[in-house]
């Protein structure tokens, strides 16, 4: 259903911050706040609360005066609340108020007006209230309120300009927005021609931008790091050739690759910076989301066989382009243009050259750049943990075991494939696929000592139920892989699980970090792992929001469903216990307590949690 709403939009400035310098602490906090301040203040000016995501609120009002009434209250209350709070530790708010069209679906608002005000509140500052041009009309003759006109500004995924007014408080100055961008399209067009006419025929055309507005480091989605911080965005293929992407996106792959091995750096994983491959962003908006000061982002354009790879990194911070780089050559010379870019990054980051030397290297592990393009491709199948994709994933790498046997991501990816297909029940002889795991972690180790590779070996001993190996294998690829977010995350998870849950959480929460589109498998185990600490208010904020995420992983929702049953028969919420169970059984119906003792708890160290937690099923209900 369709109507018209005051939405209401509201973030913790520094969330991830504040969580990581005292989680629980933090955690409280918010428990309290929600129930002395929030929920009064709802209460008095009549709104009610649609969607709730741990640091974020979205309210809805039938009046935008109570509504820019809640928001002044609220400022007012937590500022009361911080007086003797130290910087650090204390929660703030920014809010974006909007009046405009929306969609309910359930409890929840969706459409062109939530966004609105969640645009809006990300450029106000904190303890500052931004105001789109409706509310404004609504309000400015019934609240005494000292408003200062921002003009217009373009905000990401709203096509038109918004006309914004920010609520000014004692002493303090107007924010700069982002500006609109101007276009020039009959000048470039033209120069595009004259470039086109210099290449030979092929047209190459890339759009510089030297300046935009900075980045607030106060308004990023994650707490920006101490050391450098890079994302690297996929590379673009320029040109109508499409079957040439795969030279973009193994630019890319490898140059992540490369920067990850330095323990200096904190890099963007690929998995979240190939989510932007299909969307045309701005360098400040990925810095805003990522948490991230500089941004890489390219081009490849290729004629024949000639190639122009451009290169830009950008500083977010300052607002400016530091340099650009562009490198003509053949597909022979892509593994050098690689290094250069890489070498390049490292020199202005400061960070050791010595790593420069190992791009070649990794691109290189897979076979040449048609099998890495190929790695990618299975790589993704992989991961959705599914019949379908370790079916697909198989069939790509043990052609390229078949084409490179001498090469040792083929050979890792084939010992992987084999513990998939053991443990997710898709093998007819599980001990046997085991045993090929094996051979292949043990073939992989043989051509190249690559901390992946331990990963895998430490996944096979846990498996083995060899607990002092697994960590072994976990610090050895750390050592080898110190920025990798495939290590944190299956090292933290085999950590986790051969003893060490409070290292092996440390881990998982920093793959998060490292690839904030993290795999889908990981909120379980993070989950699981809370509840074994005791964390049980944290495991069950996991569990939640792994549910609201949906996305593709085969079991994502049967876990979330089993870990909330048990948090609710442990701490004496027997109704919400049986609620859970019966999610859980109409999503598996032959789900038993059997099923998760023998399956994926069998490997735990640690039986007693095992136990207690499949107790705690069966009292919420769940089959023995």
């Amino acid at each position: 259903m369709r109507k018209l709403s005051t939405i209401l939009a509201a973030d913790i400035v520094a969330f991830s911050r504040l969580i990581g310098a005292d989680e629980e602490g933090t955690l409280n906090s918010l428990r309290e706040m929600r129930v002395e301040l929030i929920d009064p203040l709802i209460q008095q000016y009549h709104g009610r609360l649609a969607n709730t995501a741990g640091d974020s609120l979205l309210i809805e009002f039938s009046s935008a005066v109570e509504a820019v009434r809640f928001s002044q209250s609220l400022h007012q209350k937590v500022a009361s609340r911080n007086e003797g709070v130290g910087r650090e530790a204390k929660i703030e708010y920014r809010i974006g108020i909007n009046v405009g069209d929306v969609m309910t679906s359930g409890d929840d608002l969706l459409g062109d007006g939530v966004n609105v005000a969640a645009r809006l509140e990300a450029m106000a500052p904190t303890g500052g209230t931004i105001l789109s041009r409706t509310v404004r009309d609504q309000v400015r003759d019934r609240l005494e309120l000292n408003l200062a006109d921002l003009g217009e500004v373009t905000v990401k995924n709203i096509a038109r300009p918004l006309r914004a007014f920010q609520i000014m408080r004692d002493g303090e100055k107007p924010i700069r927005p982002p500006k609109a961008k101007t276009r020039r399209w009959p000048q470039l067009v033209a120069a595009a021609a004259i470039i086109s006419i210099l290449v030979g025929g092929g047209m190459y055309w890339h759009k510089q931008t030297t300046a935009f507005a900075p980045v607030d480091p106060a308004n990023m989605a994650y707490a920006l790091p101490e050391r450098p911080s890079i994302a690297v965005l996929p590379f673009k293929t320029i040109g109508a050739d499409k079957s040439q992407e795969w030279i973009g996106d193994g630019l890319t792959e490898s140059i992540i690759s490369t920067l990850s091995l330095s323990p200096n750096m904190v890099v963007i994983a690929r998995g979240t910076s190939l989510t932007y491959k299909k969307r045309d962003v701005e360098i400040r908006d990925v810095a805003t989301e990522l948490g991230v000061r500089f941004v890489l982002s390219g081009s490849v354009q290729s004629v024949g066989e000639n190639l122009r790879v451009t290169a830009e990194l950008s500083d977010a911070i300052e607002g400016q382009q530091l340099w650009s780089l562009r490198e003509d050559g053949g597909t022979e010379d892509l593994f050098a243009i690689q290094d250069r870019i890489s070498q390049k990054l490292f020199a202005e980051l400061q960070v050791s050259l010595t790593f420069g030397e190992n791009a070649r290297k990794l691109t290189t592990l897979a076979g040449d750049f048609d099998a890495w393009s190929r790695h990618i491709e299975g790589l993704a199948e992989f991961r959705k943990f599914s019949p379908s994709g370790h079916s697909a994933a198989m069939a790509i790498f043990r052609a390229l075991v078949d084409q490179y046997p001498n090469r040792p991501l083929p050979n890792l990816m084939m010992g992987w494939l084999h513990w998939q297909k053991a443990i997710l029940g898709f093998s007819e002889d599980p001990a046997g696929d085991m045993a090929k795991a094996r051979r292949f972690s043990v073939r992989t180790l043989e051509i190249s000592q690559i901390g992946e590779a331990y990963i895998l070996e430490a996944t096979l001993n846990l498996y083995a139920k060899n607990y002092e190996a697994a960590i072994e294998g976990v610090d050895k690829a750390l050592k080898l892989a110190p920025g990798s977010a495939d290590v944190h995350a299956s090292g933290g998870y085999a950590k986790s699980h051969s003893g060490e849950p409070a290292a092996g959480l440390a881990l998982m929460l920093r793959s998060l970090r490292l690839e904030p589109a993290y795999q889908q498998w990981v909120p379980t185990e993070i989950t699981r792992t809370y509840m074994k600490l005791g964390k049980f208010s944290q495991a069950a904020e996991m569990a939640r929001a792994d549910l609201k995420a949906g996305g593709n992983y085969f079991f994502a929702k049967q876990n979330a469903h089993s870990a909330l049953a048990a948090i609710a028969v442990f701490e004496g919420r027997m109704n919400d216990a049986e609620l859970e169970v019966s999610q859980l059984l109409k999503i598996n119906p032959q789900f038993t307590t059997t099923n998760l003792i023998l399956g994926p708890l069998r490997v735990y160290k640690d039986q007693e949690f095992v136990q207690k937690f499949a107790g705690a099923l069966e009292l919420a209900g769940l089959p023995k």
